[in-house]
C-alpha cells in the first residue's frame, strides 16, 4: 500500500471509529433521560422531551449512514492498497 494510500486508510479507519463512538455516546445519554411520569408531569416538557428524543433518533441514525459510507470508503482504500502492492 503507497504511504498517501496508507494514510489515507488510517485516517478513514479513524473516521470510522470516532463516528461510531460518538453514536454509541449520544444513544447511550438518551436512554438515561429521566421519565418525567406523573401528576407533578407537565405536558410542555413531555413535548420537548419527545422532540428532543425524535431529533436525537435522527441524529444517530445519520451518524450510522455516515459510519456505513465510511467503512466502504475505509474498505475500498484497502482494496486498492492491495491491488497497487
Amino acid at each position: 500500500m503507497g504511504r498517501i494510500m496508507r494514510h489515507d486508510f488510517c485516517a478513514m479507519q479513524e473516521v470510522v471509529e470516532q463516528l461510531h463512538t460518538a453514536a454509541e455516546n449520544i444513544e447511550f445519554v438518551s436512554l438515561t433521560w429521566p421519565v418525567h411520569d406523573g401528576p407533578g408531569a407537565e405536558v410542555a416538557l413531555d413535548l420537548q422531551l419527545e422532540a428532543t428524543r425524535e431529533w436525537v433518533t435522527i441524529v444517530i441514525e445519520r451518524l450510522q449512514a455516515w459510519t456505513k459510507r465510511a467503512q466502504e470508503m475505509e474498505a475500498a482504500l484497502e482494496r486498492s492498497g492491495r491491488r497497487d502492492a
